[in-house]
């Protein structure tokens, strides 16, 4: 196993897609920040580099692709609500996620995943909104922008 993950890691192509992955995510939330807040491409890249890499590498990049969807979800104060929703629907998508894709590697398996994870933002979301005292209407826009932006990363 160890030396499996040396060989991974020391495949630059391999490497340099999940680099580039990772680079690009940022700028690709900003440009679905100005549509809506609530709508996030990263499920699509947390899949890639589990599927690619390894699963430990999917969570890793969960976790930062969740932080930096908060810095650009923050508009003027950086502990806002909506930095955190976003920090906990990309997370909790992200890592959903990746445990589903553990058990399958096929084109529905994935699908599948990506089922589960945008469910499990939407929950995330909804939760939080309903915690906060929001609007019907706020949460159920909020959960399903969540919902269908991992269910379109998914299928990518």
């Amino acid at each position: 196993m160890v030396f499996q993950q040396k060989k991974i890691y020391r495949d630059a192509k391999l490497m340099t897609i999940v680099s580039i992955l990772i680079v690009i995510m940022p700028w690709l939330q900003m440009v679905c920040n100005m549509l809506n807040v609530h709508i996030t491409p990263m499920l699509f890249a947390v899949m890639l580099a589990a599927e690619l890499v390894d699963h430990r590498m999917g969570i890793a990049t969960a976790m930062l692709l969740a932080a930096e969807s908060a810095l650009f979800a923050a508009e003027d104060e950086l502990f806002s609500a909506v930095a955190l929703v976003m920090c906990a629907a990309n997370a909790a998508s992200g890592i959903v996620a990746v445990f589903a894709l553990k058990k399958t590697s096929n084109r529905s398996g994935m699908i599948a995943a990506a089922v589960a994870g945008g469910v499990a933002g939407a929950i995330a979301v909804a939760v939080i909104y309903l915690i906060r005292g929001e609007t019907v209407r706020a949460l159920l826009t909020a959960s399903g922008c969540v919902l269908f932006s991992d269910l379109f990363a998914g299928l990518l």
